[in-house]
């Protein structure tokens, strides 16, 4: 019998269990379709139009929306750390704040497709706007992300960012737009496109990593704020990198 080592095993067996993280469903074609689509649309119903031309599977959609977004659209790092929907506006009813809500989205999302450049929740408008149109059901989420070693220990705290619930077949995917499109780096901060496509359709245990919705439905899984305090630093290579962590339970993990 071949002897096999036990860090051959242990390699073998991070490989084995983090295959369950990823999507089950493979987007190659919807990617390459992507990659030949314009690098630039008029207006949000021209990629919608787009988008209902060449998929008709909504999970198909999804991806499209979310891939041309990710490799089109600069992290506008002039903006870092600004939310982009205003705080406050007045309302009398339910369905005028409804529409008031969906207003704003569909500017900010105008916005985004004619600058190309954005912070989360420009991202996240985007997605949710073209995902309406071309027929899905899609939410923004805003929340507390976990990006920084300082926020290792710490709970959901102010708002910091925001990503997207898209519905396919009667239930709710997560993805995070902003983060598969690449990562700010350097000093001074600048932004590389590098698409990471572990931040569509993430499992709910493997999203809680680093995001805490405001509304707690949107976890879609049963952990708590102590529990999100209590992670260690997850970044996004490690998604998109082939790894579960066993031990240790705490600390910083930035990947080899």
């Amino acid at each position: 019998m071949k002897k096999v080592s036990f860090k051959s095993a242990i390699v073998l067996l991070l490989i084995t269990l983090f295959s369950s993280n990823i999507s089950a469903q493979d987007f190659t074609k919807v990617d390459a379709a992507v990659k030949r689509y314009p690098n630039n649309f008029s207006s949000l119903d021209k990629f919608a139009e787009k988008v209902n031309t060449d998929f008709t599977r909504d999970d198909e959609k999804a991806r499209a929306v979310f891939t041309w977004i990710a490799l089109n659209v600069e992290y506008d790092i002039g903006k870092y750390g600004v939310n982009e929907r205003p705080v406050g506006f007045s309302y009398r009813t339910e369905a005028e704040k409804l529409a008031k809500l969906k207003e704003m989205d569909e500017k900010l999302a105008t916005t985004t497709l004619k600058n190309k450049k954005a912070v989360c929740h420009g991202y996240s408008a985007l997605f949710k706007i073209i995902a309406n149109k071309a027929g899905l059901e899609a939410e923004i989420i805003p929340g507390t992300s976990k990006s920084h070693p300082s926020h290792v220990g710490a709970g959901p705290g102010a708002r910091d960012h925001a990503w997207n619930a898209v519905k396919i077949g009667g239930e709710w995917k997560l993805l995070d737009v902003t983060w598969a499109a690449g990562t700010a780096t350097g000093n001074p901060l600048r932004f590389e496109f590098r698409f990471n496509d572990a931040f569509f359709f993430t499992h709910p245990d493997t999203f809680f990593l680093n995001h805490f919705p405001d509304d707690k439905k949107w976890l879609l899984t049963d952990k708590t704020e102590k529990d999100f305090a209590n992670l260690p630093l997850y970044y996004g290579n490690y998604l998109s990198g082939g790894y579960k962590l066993i031990s240790p339970k705490y600390g910083t993990f930035k990947g080899v």
